[in-house]
């Protein structure tokens, strides 16, 4: 009887050794893929986002412009066309960077006082 009383305790034992290991393995996955659902929600969230598809090609093709005086007219088109954007700053910066290239230094002193301005409101949000 001592044996049976003692393989039982022993058998008990190790059961909820096992279930108690494996519940606390699937509580550590649970909470790792809600941290990490938790930190893509924050990602999305992070700086500014485009409204459409038509905006951000226009911000890359801006982005990505080598030459001074089409960087400016891309600048300038991209201002005009979408006033609203959360990237407004950005192309205002471009275009200050343009004009500085062109030496235009008092069109590049206002581009920058633009993007200042723009990018306060934009923080603002």
């Amino acid at each position: 009887m001592k044996i049976r009383k003692g393989t039982v305790v022993v058998a008990i034992l190790l059961a909820f050794t096992v279930s108690v290991s494996a519940l606390a393995q699937r509580r550590n996955q649970q909470q790792q893929q809600q941290q990490r659902g938790g930190q893509a929600d924050a990602q999305a969230q992070i700086g500014p986002q485009p409204s459409s598809k038509e905006e951000l090609d226009a911000f890359v093709a801006l982005q990505n412009e080598q030459n001074a005086a089409a960087k400016l007219a891309k600048g300038d088109e991209f201002v005009a066309k979408f006033p609203n954007s959360d990237f407004i700053s950005y192309a205002h910066t471009f275009r200050m960077m343009s004009l500085t290239q062109m030496g235009k230094h008092k069109e590049s002193a206002a581009a920058a006082e633009q993007a200042l301005i723009r990018r306060s409101n934009w923080v603002k949000r």
